[in-house]
């Protein structure tokens, strides 16, 4: 499992975007570890649920036949803030995103350059201002806390005082993804039906699940 992860070529490109960071994984086979007593800020969650978005897969695990398999990566800092969460998960040799919270104007302050690795081409703003927050959903257990509306949301946040012109990039960039939108408050948007898929190249795409 570890040189699969380290032979990935998403793990080139957020090694060669910030060569301090690090993997961390998550391991088990069909049953869930009791992590009482583990020790750090959160506990680990050592079950996954995602939910299948058009040709890429989903799942639960670990269940029956399905050991988990997942991994983040970190530098003095979580890159994506899910906490107790595992980023993305290998579903029969296939790297699936499994949760990614991402605050994109934190990349000069603690981040590092490896989050740029993260951002899909479909959301990249160019010289202007990124998304305040990018954050994937594919659990269906938000939709059942009703944190969320769809299968898998895509929910992007605009900067407080984004100037008109910068609003009407977002704009465009949003109304260009596949998926659904559903209407917000002005400081937010949500993608219903979508996710990211991991390409060969390991960069992250907006794909649409229809």
């Amino acid at each position: 499992m570890i040189n699969d992860i380290i032979s990935l070529p998403l793990t080139d490109r957020v090694l060669d975007a910030d060569q301090r960071a690090v993997i961390n994984l998550w391991y088990a086979g069909e049953q869930i570890p009791d992590t009482k007593g583990w020790g750090g800020a959160f506990p680990r969650n050592y079950k996954i649920k995602i939910n299948p978005c058009g040709s890429v897969r989903g799942g639960t695990f670990p269940s029956q036949g399905k050991p988990l398999r997942a991994f983040s990566y970190t530098n003095n800092f979580s890159i994506s803030t899910a906490n107790s969460l595992a980023d993305f998960a290998s579903i029969d040799g296939k790297v699936v995103v499994s949760e990614l919270d991402l605050f994109p104007y934190e990349k000069e302050r603690s981040k590092g350059e490896a989050l740029e690795a993260f951002i899909p081409e479909e959301l990249n703003t160019g010289k202007s201002r990124s998304f305040s927050r990018i954050w994937i959903q594919t659990n269906p257990d938000f939709m059942e806390q009703g944190l969320v509306s769809g299968s898998t949301d895509l929910t992007l946040w605009i900067p407080e005082d984004a100037t008109l012109e910068e609003r009407n990039l977002y704009e465009e960039l949003s109304k260009a993804l596949p998926g659904t939108e559903r209407s917000e408050p002005i400081g937010w948007k949500e993608i219903m039906g979508v996710t990211f898929a991991v390409t060969d190249e390991g960069k992250l795409k907006v794909v649409g699940c229809k």
